[in-house]
């Protein structure tokens, strides 16, 4: 009966031995689910602190294009209106060279009548 009471005791010890073996495997198992899940949740948070940096950059990028874009735009503005009282400065000059050439043909084709009436009246007197 002795020996039976120290298997039973030595039994009832290999439970208790192996109820905490189980209980610390899976506390262990337990803490590294958890560290497992830090380590994500950090990657996670890395890689949506990448994601917002790399949108930020290409949004600065896009916008110092639209700001050299809306310059170029400025200063092509600025050069057509600079072009364009140029060239009604041209026209304006341009019709006011017409104006002088029609007054000094008027003036040519006048003299060159007096001229060629007197040179018949004097042939004719």
């Amino acid at each position: 009966m002795e020996m039976e009471r120290d298997s039973i005791e030595q039994m009832v010890d290999y439970q208790r031995g192996l109820e905490l073996e189980r209980n610390h495997l899976a506390q262990t198992d337990d803490m590294k689910a958890i560290s497992l899940l830090e380590e994500v949740r950090q990657q996670g948070e890395l890689a949506q602190e990448l994601q917002e940096q790399k949108f930020k950059a290409e949004l600065n990028a896009h916008l110092q294009t639209i700001s050299q874009l809306k310059h170029d735009r400025f200063v092509a503005a600025r050069r057509a209106k600079t072009l364009e009282t140029e060239l009604r400065q041209e026209q304006d000059a341009l019709e006011a060279s017409k104006q002088k050439v029609a007054e000094l043909q008027t003036k040519v084709s006048k003299v060159s009548n007096g001229s060629v009436q007197a040179s018949v009246g004097q042939h004719a007197g």
